[in-house]
């Protein structure tokens, strides 16, 4: 069986262009997709991001080759530094990678030593404080660029 995939977006970054050779969760994965299509005829969104996402986490994990594997810290803190601006939160970080937010807090604390939302907002902090500096914004608009509610 070949199956043709094709990612964007997260986790995207962290696969090497190139024709792989499937392994048997890829497999599966496929196989019980297309079985819940046969079933259905249609998938509901929250359904097939769920599939989605295993499936890029699968192909991250089987297409690292020498390269060392990111954990899943390393994937949060990658969605941070490529969209910390985006609506995130401790839940939402955690779907994102497909573990729970305990496990995540837990988690990242250990690779990183500080809260995951501590990073998410100093994060956000810096590219404020870039933007107070370096330009003309009034601060509701820096704020909104940074991903804070309000200023």
């Amino acid at each position: 069986m070949q199956t043709c995939i094709g990612l964007t977006g997260s986790m995207s970054q962290w696969i090497r262009p190139g024709v792989y050779e499937s392994g048997s969760r890829i497999d599966s994965l496929v196989e019980q997709l297309r079985e819940c299509l046969h079933r259905d005829r249609r998938l509901d969104e929250e359904r097939l991001d769920h599939y989605c996402g295993l499936l890029a986490v699968e192909l991250v994990e089987s297409t690292s080759g020498d390269q060392p594997e990111p954990s899943r810290a390393e994937l949060v803190r990658e969605l941070i530094e490529t969209d910390f601006a985006h609506d995130w939160d401790l839940a939402k970080l955690a779907e994102a990678v497909y573990v729970s937010p305990n496990y995540l807090r837990q988690m990242f604390r250990d690779e990183f030593g500080e809260p995951v939302i501590h990073y998410l907002i100093r994060r956000r902090l810096d590219h404020a404080r870039v933007l107070v500096e370096q330009t003309v914004q009034s601060l509701g608009e820096i704020a909104e660029t940074c991903g804070f509610r309000d200023q």
